[in-house]
C-alpha cells in the first residue's frame, strides 16, 4: 500500500491536475455538501460543526463556495508544499 500510495504522490508531482480535474473535484465536494444538506438533519449538523470548528454556523457553506476559486496552479503549489515524501509519517494501527 506505501508503494501505491508513494507512486501516486510522485504521479501528482509531475502530472498535476488540469482545471477540469480540478473543476471535477470542487463540484464533487460541492454536491455533497448539498446532499447532507437534503435532511434536517445534515443541516443541523453542518451548522453545528462551523459554529464549533470556526464560530460561523456557514462556515462551511463559505468554504465549499470559496473552493470554486481554486486554479491548477494553486494545487501544484499546495502539492510541492505538503506533500514530500522526505517528511512522510507512517502510522500503523493494529
Amino acid at each position: 500500500a506505501q508503494n501505491g500510495i508513494f507512486e501516486e504522490i510522485n504521479k501528482l508531482k509531475t502530472q498535476p491536475p488540469d482545471e477540469k480535474e480540478v473543476f471535477k473535484a470542487v463540484n464533487e465536494i460541492r454536491g455533497r455538501r448539498l446532499m447532507r444538506q437534503l435532511l434536517s438533519v445534515g443541516q443541523a449538523y453542518l451548522l453545528g460543526w462551523g459554529e464549533f470548528k470556526w464560530n460561523d454556523p456557514h462556515a462551511y457553506e463559505k468554504f465549499t463556495e470559496s473552493l470554486t476559486k481554486v486554479t491548477p496552479a494553486d494545487v501544484k503549489v499546495a502539492i510541492s508544499n505538503y506533500l514530500n515524501l522526505n517528511a512522510f509519517v507512517i502510522a500503523i494501527a493494529k
